[in-house]
């Protein structure tokens, strides 16, 4: 029998995630984590000028838009107002309202009117019933319902019917959105009492004023059966509607950084290593004067003529400005902006707060969607409200770009050699992957410009400073300084290269009157050498001739003593048979 197939005791529950109605607004709905909970009542509260209308105008707006019909309530403007505030954000409700996906109730009191009796909701109720019905409403807002709740002049019958409306919303399966007023500094604490407690999602809004700079900010207080963003989020109100970027939903996933962009000089290109990586950011900082700005449109102007696009973003400097003084170094940028490769975001940093900034750089990248962004200079960020605003701006900016793949080239001014260990002012040096320090050394009386890398991740860049020059003709890299001692620049550099070179002169001067005076003893040696060569042959010769002589001598001798103990060929005993004849012949 076959054994049967084991269960486990404690099976693992089940999870159903709460279902959500998108608000539309991409932060937001980065924020709540899919949008409002759906079939639930959310509260917007908050105090005058937080943004609670504007946000639900703008919400109304997006869920209409696509198709999804929504209820709007105002119980404090009046549709003609609601409309226009609506039409200065970009939104038309009146075509919304004619294809019947927006139905607006005016549900201010009457001018004049005086209650009567006991006042319930009753009415109102069914009014919305009936409506939702017709038109399928997915969404009622309720806007300023403290408003709508002064009718009741008891206290308790506030809490009372507030109570009704919030069950009868639930029970009717109705995804709400109310609004109502908070003092300022509550947290979310209203006058009513009990809608905080009794919503399943709390969204708090403020506007504060910070350093002079006004920031209204978005917090999720609460969130029943969800997670959601648990920070303080910045927004603004602009044409377009509610714009908020949520730093958690920004992913470091680009993967290793691998490709390089030129700097556009070959020189700075060999000092990195290659140039900057693609997609890296890249902190050009200095002293006032040391060439940052003209370093940053040699790269722009020179990725702008390979076909890709760049955004410098000024803080300080108009786009007429900035092409103009760099005419006076020989680059001319107009053909390039021209051409639509590059494109100017020039803006005072004291115009705006920062979160608006950033709202605003944000939309021109997506608009414009550049290979790569210049930044003039980050340094201007503390003109946003002070280092932390300046560190927040920057952290944000730099993680937003980096993200989306976009190499990001920072210029930031710093004031002498004290700040080289705070190298970009506001504590964001470990976000960056490249980091070029331009400095003035004082040499001889002079001041001169010298460059040094001091990090640039994954490349085998040069750990050494660079001399360079700025002139008409664009920026000149002198040749790497060998001289002896501590690195000189500018006049001295010439007078020390100058006592070298004499120094130099010399030393080859004496090395040549050695080398003649051992090409002389090396002709001495060889003369000799062949004069002995030629008196060692003519003693050889003397000797071959000599022995061929004796050789002769003892051949001649040989000779006449064989001729001498021999016989005559013609003598009695040379003409007498031998032994061996005799034999021979028989």
């Amino acid at each position: 029998m076959a054994a049967k197939k084991a269960t486990s005791s404690n099976p693992e529950p089940r999870i159903q995630a709460v279902k959500k109605l998108p608000t539309g607004t991409e932060g937001l709905d980065v924020v709540l984590q899919g949008g409002l909970p759906l079939g639930r009542t959310t509260a917007l509260v908050g105090g005058p000028g937080g943004g609670k209308t504007s946000l639900c105008t703008n919400i109304a707006a997006n869920c209409a838009g696509r198709g999804d019909a929504c209820l709007y309530l105002s119980f404090e403007m009046s549709h003609q107002a609601t409309t226009r505030d609506a039409a200065s954000l970009g939104f038309d409700f009146p075509a919304l309202e004619k294809q019947g996906s927006l139905v607006f109730v005016d549900g201010r009191p009457a001018l004049g009117s005086q209650k009567s009796g006991e006042f319930d909701l009753g009415g109102l109720l069914a009014v919305v019933k009936g409506l939702s019905r017709e038109k399928k409403v997915k969404l009622v807002i309720l806007d300023a319902v403290e408003v709508l709740l002064q009718a009741f002049s008891d206290p308790d019958q506030r809490i009372q019917a507030l109570q009704e409306l919030h069950i009868w919303l639930e029970e009717n399966n109705f995804t709400s959105l109310i609004t109502a007023r908070a003092p300022a500094q509550s947290e979310g604490q209203t006058d009513l009492g009990q809608i905080e407690f009794m919503c399943d999602c709390l969204v708090y809004v403020d506007q504060r004023v910070e350093q002079e700079m006004t920031t209204r900010r978005l917090r999720v207080i609460k969130y029943r059966g969800s997670d959601t963003g648990r920070n303080e989020y910045p927004f603004i109100i602009a044409p377009g509607g509610i714009k908020l970027i949520a730093l958690s939903s920004t992913k470091l996933d680009k993967g290793p950084l691998t490709s390089t962009v030129s700097s556009g000089h070959p020189v700075l290109d060999e000092v990195l290593g290659g140039g900057y990586r693609r997609g890296s950011s890249v902190l050009l900082t200095g002293e006032t004067g040391t060439g940052k700005t003209t370093f940053a449109c040699i790269f722009a102007n020179a990725a702008c003529r390979k076909g890709e696009r760049v955004l410098y973003v000024g803080f300080e400097e108009a786009s007429s400005a900035i092409i103009a003084g760099m005419r006076s170094t020989g680059l001319d940028l107009e053909p390039v902006v021209k051409k639509g490769n590059l494109r100017f975001h020039t803006v005072m940093p004291e115009s705006m707060g920062g979160e608006e900034h950033l709202i605003h750089i944000v939309d021109q990248v997506k608009s414009f969607n550049p290979d790569h962004v210049v930044v003039d200079a980050i340094s201007a960020f503390l003109r946003l409200g002070g280092p932390e605003a300046g560190f927040n701006f920057a952290a944000r900016l730099i993680t937003h770009l980096k993200s989306h793949g976009v190499t990001t080239l920072l210029l930031n001014q710093i004031d002498g050699m004290s700040n080289v260990h705070d190298i970009s002012g506001m504590g964001v040096s470990t976000l960056l992957d490249s980091l070029v320090f331009l400095r003035y050394m004082e040499s001889g009386g002079e001041m001169n410009r010298m460059l040094l890398v001091l990090k640039s991740r994954g490349m085998a860049h040069s750990n050494q400073y660079r001399e360079y020059l700025m002139s008409d003709q664009g920026i000149e890299f002198l040749d790497l300084y060998k001289g002896t001692g501590e690195v000189k620049t500018g006049t001295a550099r010439k007078e020390q290269e100058a006592r070298e070179a004499a120094e130099l002169h010399r030393r080859e001067a004496v090395v040549k009157q050695m080398e003649r005076a051992v090409a002389l003893k090396q002709a001495a040696v060889h003369n000799q050498r062949n004069l002995e060569e030629s008196e060692l042959a003519l003693a050889e010769a003397e000797l071959a001739a000599a022995r061929l002589e004796l050789d002769l001598w003892h051949q001649g001798r040989q000779k006449r003593g064989e001729m001498r103990q021999g016989l005559r060929a013609d003598s009695p005993e040379a003409k007498k048979p031998t032994r061996e004849g005799k034999k021979g012949g028989a």
